[in-house]
């Protein structure tokens, strides 16, 4: 089906409200369409109108409103990538308290933004918030006014007022700060066990007692960032943090190769977005234990250096195996940091596109994030430049 050029592909997700279908926006970024009938257009207008106008990182945007020869519209928004609220809240990915400070406040910014405009949501909850990459915050299910919302149990009542929405706010943010966001005593936990490299755990899989050479253990960040002829990523040990996670969430169905890939798509794009801006409570989203023990002293030495990457991109270039235990998931593929600048005390220069490297990564949890990655690159006799060199 398309209507006025935009067409409806795979079905994204099912609501109350009817389906929600994939689409190209007009510049051809991926976005999301859904189908309102005439009457629903006609109620709905001046919500919409006003919600063109919202320029916020905090409130899914509004590209456009397309008619149907049938007088129905197609309301299309942009496609946010990254994970709702609900799936994140109780998992170690928010064991930071800046990780949890930073959603609670531009949460706080996109009801802002809608109050500015004279929307009310009327609906929030954390199934209507998706948590991008970088730990932002993102309104979504804007579409429909509160009119007839009955909320949802828990979260909103449903009174389709500005109180009701900050209501909705203050119990978001209890959650976060609550025992169920895995809080700071925990993640103190979680992050002094991370510093405890343990050889083996005793019911690890067989693929992690393979013998590696030392120099398959370069860390992955270190790698990364100085540049050495062989990409090698790795640590195939893992804190009993890591391991209790794993076996505490375990895989309910295998993922298809596509699942798989956006994975690591969103881990790797969130990783060089962390790097870039130096920040270190993005990284929590992309690497965890040892790994994150190793971007985050990157992520020192690039401040203490007066460093700055631009451009970073490291993407999947390979096809995608996947092979599942019941347990954990594992991936097989190829990627590669393209071309880049590394800049210092205002000069900046080029850094040339590194080879295509063979990586495994370990893949577990609801939802799914990395584990582990190791390399699957014959080990190198050359080792990373100390810290400084070149990239």
């Amino acid at each position: 089906m398309d209507i006025n050029s935009y067409e409806l592909r795979s079905l994204a997700s099912m609501s109350h409200a009817g389906p929600m279908w994939h689409t190209l926006t007009r510049d051809g970024n991926a976005g999301l369409l859904a189908l309102r009938s005439a009457d629903d257009a006609q109620r709905l207008e001046s919500r919409w109108r006003a919600w063109a106008q919202i320029d916020c990182d905090n409130v899914v945007r509004l590209h456009d409103v397309a008619r149907h020869d049938d007088g129905r519209c197609a309301v299309v928004m942009e496609y946010v990538t990254g994970r709702t609220l609900d799936t994140l809240i109780g998992t170690p990915s928010l064991r930071r308290r800046q990780v949890r400070e930073r959603i609670s406040a531009s949460v706080r910014r996109g009801v802002e933004a809608l109050h500015e405009h004279g929307i009310v949501h009327g609906d929030l909850s954390p199934s209507n918030i998706v948590v991008r990459p970088d730990y932002q915050a993102v309104l979504i299910d804007i579409i429909d006014g509160p009119e007839g919302i009955i909320g949802t149990e828990g979260w909103s009542d449903g009174e389709g007022t500005v109180e009701g929405d900050w209501d909705s706010v203050a119990r978001i943010e209890r959650k976060l700060s609550g025992p169920g966001s895995v809080g700071d005593e925990l993640g103190e936990v979680l992050r002094r066990a991370a510093n405890t490299e343990l050889t083996q755990h005793e019911n690890a899989p067989a693929r992690h007692k393979r013998p590696r050479s030392s120099h398959a253990k370069v860390g992955f960040a270190a790698c990364m960032a100085f540049g050495v002829g062989a990409w090698v990523i790795g640590h195939a040990v893992r804190s009993d943090a890591e391991q209790s996670v794993s076996e505490s969430g375990a895989v309910s169905a295998c993922p298809s190769s596509d699942e798989a890939r956006d994975v690591i798509t969103d881990v790797l794009r969130s990783r060089d977005s962390a790097l870039m801006n130096r920040d270190v409570d993005g990284l929590t989203y992309a690497t965890s234990g040892v790994l994150l023990e190793s971007d985050q002293a990157l992520i020192e030495n690039l401040v203490a250096g007066g460093v700055e990457l631009k451009n970073l991109s490291t993407a999947v270039v390979g096809d995608v195996t996947v092979r599942c235990d019941g347990q954990m998931v594992t991936v097989s593929t190829r990627i590669q940091q393209a071309s880049h600048q590394r800049c210092e005390a205002g000069l900046c220069r080029s850094v040339g596109t590194q080879p295509e490297h063979n990586v495994e990564l370990t893949l577990g949890g609801h939802p799914l994030s990395v584990h582990d990655i190791a390399s699957g690159d014959a080990p190198s006799n050359s080792s990373a430049p100390p810290p400084g060199e070149d990239f």
